[in-house]
């Protein structure tokens, strides 16, 4: 039910942004072939449009003053074989025309508003009919969350993507293309396989591409990270091709560090188990394997930390919660932790680390404060 209601929340907010727009002026024609792509993809996408026109008709809508057959011009828009859809009142009404999508809310076309959604409607699809035969996917659609939130989203060809906290995305899709920009933050890729649409994700100046896959993209401070938990991904920086990796090994347990990633082509090619990170000015990556169960477990609002400097540990909880953890101490920042815990319960690592460390720990409104035991 959780992602259902998401997914409504999404399909709501670009139906009242295509509402905006049309009421904002002319729609190009790139926007016009957009919006009836994105209106044919559901009826949801149908039934939510109608309620946003009706909404800004109850605020003050302009009326376009285009009077045409709306039965006719939603046939069209429906496809050859649907039957148009009834929007209410006497003179929308044609005898033997049944609704293809019954499931649609019609209670929101009833009433007050049928006379003069009716030429809202008929006018936007006056638009989207003229003047261009392209097909486009809908305008850019961004989803944001704020601290602690955490969402995901069903894109038009069946990819989820789940966005972590304090993150913002741009999907974009087109005829030959399906991209989607990490601007900041994180999100989790389970991509639909589609050949002949190669599905990128960008994070600053770094670009990964998969068919179909499932991956994760971190992007925090300009350092751009990407791992591999299923299927293969090709790891790029724009306008450079790499010619050589970093492998660390130090504080590392694998032994075959020499066989994580490869290059092809100036790319680094991931497999699962594997990620790859980039800062601004690197020229080269440094990849190492990735525990998939570590990656996604922010998706069941935990952290696993394995052999990670609490500073980080710190700075991860932090990202989570508006009650911080502060490490005072530079040498208890560099000390290794490893355990599972809460994302939402930071207290949870001050009496891990009460327990199992030589520090003391200072709770304050706001704040856990981290402190050496042992008098500077």
């Amino acid at each position: 039910m959780k992602k259902q209601s998401s997914l409504n929340r999404q399909i709501a907010g670009e139906a009242a942004g295509w509402a905006v727009a049309i009421d904002g002026g002319d729609l190009t024609a790139d926007q016009r072939a957009a919006l009836l792509r994105w209106l044919k993809a559901s009826p949801a996408h149908l039934d939510e449009f109608l309620m946003a026109l009706s909404l800004l008709e109850g605020a003050g809508f302009s009326d376009p003053g285009k009077s045409v057959d709306v039965s006719g011009l939603i046939r069209q828009a429906a496809g050859a074989e649907a039957s148009a859809i009834p929007l209410r009142g006497d003179a929308l009404m044609e005898e033997g025309v049944e609704a293809p999508w019954p499931h649609v809310r019609r209670h929101w076309w009833a009433g007050a508003i049928a006379a003069s959604l009716t030429l809202v409607v008929a006018a936007a699809f006056y638009l989207l009919e003229q003047g261009t035969g392209r097909t486009l996917d809908p305008a850019p659609l961004v989803v944001a969350t704020a601290l602690g939130e955490q969402r995901s989203v069903t894109l038009a060809d069946g990819s989820i993507v789940y966005v972590n906290t304090q993150s913002r995305i741009t999907v974009d899709y087109g005829d030959d293309f399906r991209t989607v920009e990490v601007e900041e933050g994180e999100a989790l890729f389970e991509v639909a396989k589609d050949p002949n649409r190669p599905f990128r994700v960008t994070a600053g100046e770094t670009v990964a591409e998969a068919l179909g896959t499932k991956f994760n993209v971190r992007f925090i401070g300009d350092q751009a990270e990407v791992s591999v938990i299923e299927g293969t991904v090709a790891f790029k920086k724009r306008g450079l091709a790499f010619a050589a990796l970093d492998r660390p090994t130090a504080g590392s347990s694998h032994s075959r560090m020499d066989q994580v990633g490869r290059l092809e082509a100036g790319r680094v090619i991931l497999v699962a188990g594997e990620r790859a990170d980039l800062s601004p000015s690197a020229v080269r990556p440094t990849v190492a394997y990735a525990d998939a169960d570590a990656v996604a477990a922010w998706k069941g609002r935990r952290l696993i930390f394995k052999d990670e400097p609490l500073g980080a540990v710190a700075d991860e909880f932090n990202r989570y919660n508006r009650k911080k953890l502060r490490v005072t101490n530079e040498k208890i920042s560099m000390q290794r932790i490893s355990g599972v815990f809460a994302s939402d319960d930071p207290d949870s690592l001050a009496e891990f680390l009460e327990l199992t460390s030589d520090v003391t720990v200072q709770r304050e409104v706001g704040e856990i404060r981290i402190e050496s035991a042992i008098a500077q």
